[in-house]
């Protein structure tokens, strides 16, 4: 989760109606290890409810992302400053950037045990100049979360694509292009990612999951926290 925030920081993507939970819902609890370059590897939890996605490092009082999957509205928490960032689906931009074109290549996983008696599928993303993205699905799998997923990068890319303008020459490399704007839920199409890597040197493995009933004002936006918002038009 940690380079999902630094992402938006870099590409200066700040932008309320409060979240009311459900009443009945059974969360999805995935526990993750995600590393990225120059960084020791650290936890991410990913609680996920027909209503919410909510992702942190583990425990209830961190920092976390919010996704009202209702409202398509993503929040970001900031427990130190007291502050959040709000982030709206909307209209999806115009993008100046020319769209690079993606090539899928489909990997030999005979030597991969099953998971859950299911083969996993290895797909590598590339442009031209490099590999983007690669995944190791598992088809069927953990469906809500990977809808949770889809849900939420979409919102997020429109954000990447409204602050291109603002991005530095030197990071509007092809595979960002495509990994955060074009094509950001790519990776999703063969089903949940048991693990996945990209060109950054970023990774994220799946440790565990479980169902469980959770606290519900973990899917709550602090009522006296500040909302914070920096253009990007």
């Amino acid at each position: 989760m940690k380079q999902l925030i630094t992402l938006l920081i870099t590409l200066s993507i700040f932008g309320c109606g409060k979240n009311q939970p459900s009443e009945q819902q059974t969360p999805l609890v995935l526990h993750f290890v995600e590393q990225e370059k120059g960084i020791e590897p650290y936890p991410v939890r990913m609680i996920v409810t027909p209503d919410f996605m909510r992702m942190d490092e583990g425990n209830d009082t961190d920092d976390y992302l919010l996704l009202n999957r209702k409202e398509s509205v993503v929040y970001s928490i900031n427990h130190e400053s007291q502050s959040y960032y709000q982030f709206n689906a909307g209209k999806s931009p115009s993008v100046l950037a020319t769209r690079p074109k993606v090539i899928k290549s489909s990997n030999d996983t005979s030597d991969m045990p099953t998971f859950r008696d299911i083969k996993p599928i290895h797909t590598t993303y590339s442009t031209d100049e490099k590999s983007c993205y690669d995944v190791i699905s598992i088809p069927g799998l953990n469906q809500q979360a990977v809808d949770a997923m889809r849900e939420y990068l979409s919102i997020m890319s429109r954000q990447h694509a409204k602050s291109l303008g603002h991005t530095p020459v030197e990071l509007q490399q092809k595979c960002m292009l495509v990994n955060f704007i074009f094509e950001p839920t790519q990776h999703l199409e063969k089903g949940f990612p048991l693990r996945e890597w990209d060109f950054r040197g970023y990774s994220r493995s799946l440790i565990d999951f479980e169902t469980k009933s959770v606290d519900q004002q973990l899917f709550t936006v602090p009522e006296n926290y500040e909302h914070v918002t920096i253009e990007t038009e």
